[in-house]
């Protein structure tokens, strides 16, 4: 069973603010990606099947970029 830490207690702090869904936003992000205005560093792709791994590496964190589950 993991144990939970407070940000504070591992000298880093963290902010929680609420997100609300906003498709034009996401498009214009979509945008900015496709245009090459902002690039996405991915730790690597792996499949579904391998979720629970995606999960192990991702909690580590030690990733230095997105961990991708295709669904293909």
């Amino acid at each position: 069973m993991a144990t939970s830490i407070l940000p504070g207690a591992v000298g880093v702090r963290a902010t929680p603010f609420p997100v609300e869904p906003d498709g034009p936003a996401l498009a214009h992000i979509g945008g900015l990606i496709d245009r090459g205005e902002v690039t996405v560093e991915v730790e690597a792709v792996l499949p579904l099947e391998s979720a629970a791994e995606a999960h192990r590496r991702g909690e580590l964190g030690r990733t230095r970029g997105k961990l991708v589950l295709s669904l293909l």
